[in-house]
């Protein structure tokens, strides 16, 4: 799993807009090999979910699992850090 910290100008206010993108691994059985995908998830919602994005490095979050959970209307309502040690 990997980290990155991506800002970007919304055109129409101007504002600054914080998030992170996950890139993350996973089994599928439709892929010869590991699934890889990109979660993008806000600063705020990070914030909000308690998630210690401003302790924890992408070195730390190599080989980690995470949870992810996402609403009836696909948006992400929880993301956090499963294993404690990086898996084999």
């Amino acid at each position: 799993m990997g980290m990155e910290k991506v800002d970007y100008v919304k055109k129409d206010s101007g504002e600054v807009v914080d998030a992170y993108n996950f890139h993350v691994t996973r089994n599928d059985a439709n892929v010869d090999g590991d699934y890889c995908d990109r979660i993008y998830v806000p600063a705020v919602t990070l914030t909000r979910l308690r998630f210690p994005v401003t302790t924890v490095t992408a070195k730390d979050l190599v080989g980690r699992e995470i949870d992810v959970d996402y609403n009836s209307r696909g948006f992400l309502i929880n993301i956090g850090l499963l294993t404690s040690t990086p898996s084999k």
